[in-house]
């Protein structure tokens, strides 16, 4: 059962509590330099924050947001929402070309001939599974310039961020308005993807989206096998979250 307002504010209380019998043991344990109580105490309050925590609602923006302040982020990244379907990749890429979005070669021939894209027409899926995605740049991260992919998705992890699934690039670009003024380049954070053939063949690439300026592809293939990336430049990452049971 969800909780009411009542369960929350009481266990609120409760935790006001024992924060301030907390604060008094600390001030004592520098004194006496025991500080068995105030670790006891200090254990009590991380399990009763976490309990506290679970009672309140869940949403993939209070998610993002939570996520965003526990690593001092708010304002300095985006969340975006995506709509994923596990698609056909000729149904994709038909999908794309119906709407004027420019598909560069190699990320036609991936959609095309990569297994991961390899959906028989007959389980091609209508479900929809909502990611919450977040866009960050390499600086945000933390990281210095001329990062490695392995050393991004390390940091990632780190903060609590996973994977984009394959398939994110081809469906972000479908349905996300990509407009001039808040989208450039921008790079899935997924599982490197092998450039099915041609003169990359073997070598691997992520999906590279942007708003198909002159001269550039609005969803296109990266190789990164041997990429430095620069401190603006900005990747997708998944960031989960489970909805609470009522």
């Amino acid at each position: 059962m969800k909780p009411n307002c009542a369960d929350i504010s009481n266990n609120l209380q409760s935790l006001q509590s024992l924060w301030d019998k907390f604060k008094a043991e600390a001030k004592t344990a520098k004194k006496t330099k025991h500080f068995l109580e105030t670790d006891h105490l200090q254990h009590e309050l991380e399990t009763r924050i976490g309990l506290l925590n679970e009672m309140m609602p869940s949403s993939p923006q209070i998610e993002f947001d939570r996520w965003a302040r526990k690593h001092n982020l708010t304002g300095n990244v985006r969340r975006i929402e995506c709509r994923l379907y596990q698609r056909n990749g000729r149904r994709l890429l038909d999908g794309l070309t119906v709407r004027d979005i420019f598909v560069d070669s190699y990320a036609e021939d991936l959609l095309l001939f990569d297994e991961e894209f390899d959906v028989p027409l007959n389980q091609d899926s209508e479900a929809v599974k909502m990611l919450n995605l977040v866009r960050i740049t390499v600086e945000n991260l933390g990281l210095p310039k001329k990062a490695t992919l392995e050393q991004i998705y390390t940091r990632a992890a780190q903060l609590g961020l996973e994977l984009c699934p394959a398939n994110t690039g081809p469906n972000l670009r479908h349905n996300v308005n990509f407009d001039h003024n808040t989208w450039t380049r921008t790079y899935i954070a997924s599982r490197p993807l092998k450039f099915p053939r041609g003169l990359r063949f073997g070598t691997s690439g992520i999906f590279r989206l942007s708003h198909a300026s002159e001269g550039d592809s609005a969803i296109g293939l990266e190789d990164v096998s041997d990429r430095e990336w620069g401190s603006e430049d900005d990747l997708v990452f998944s960031l989960p979250w489970k909805k609470k049971s009522s």
